[in-house]
């Protein structure tokens, strides 16, 4: 498989950050617009500002940080803590010293979020699964850069730290 619109376009209005390789030298930039053959990035590199998708690997948190602590827009928080706390609002807004109770990985390393404040609520998410779960939870997915197609497994992105 190569990168392509298809797995950068869902990105772009999220601030996505790429490494390019070009002329033996390695940048950061950010993506800031796409076609079907180009990114867009800024900085300039070399004068340019656009590059082939050959070119660019994005900076893509793998979905095993689901249950760390992970660094966005300045906050520190656990991602499938924060989706549950979105999903059912209406518990956290009664429950308000709620706390999730157990975070756990699968035996194939899907993430699990277990809250004390009902029996049981449970967020999974997993790649080949994708057009089970809900589009808020896939929007929020990629705004918090979370590799949804694989690409760090074909070599296609780099993970973000």
């Amino acid at each position: 498989m190569n990168l392509g619109l298809e797995h950068l376009k869902n990105y772009f209005n999220y601030g996505l950050r790429g490494i390019i390789e070009t002329k033996g030298d390695s940048f950061e930039v950010e993506i800031k617009g796409l076609n079907k053959y180009t990114v867009t990035t800024s900085p300039l590199i070399h004068g340019y500002k656009y590059c082939s998708f050959e070119n660019i690997k994005p900076l893509l948190r793998p979905l095993s940080d689901l249950t760390k602590e992970i660094k966005h827009g300045g906050e520190k928080f656990v991602p499938i803590v924060e989706l549950l706390k979105i999903k059912e609002s209406i518990f956290f807004n009664e429950h308000v010293n709620s706390r999730y109770s157990e975070i756990t990985v699968d035996a194939e390393g899907w993430p699990h979020a277990y809250f004390t404040f009902m029996a049981t609520m449970e967020i999974t998410v997993r790649p080949f699964n994708i057009p089970s779960i809900e589009y808020w939870i896939i929007e929020k997915l990629f705004e918090w850069h979370f590799d949804i197609f694989g690409l760090s497994d074909q070599g296609l992105a780099l993970p973000l730290i």
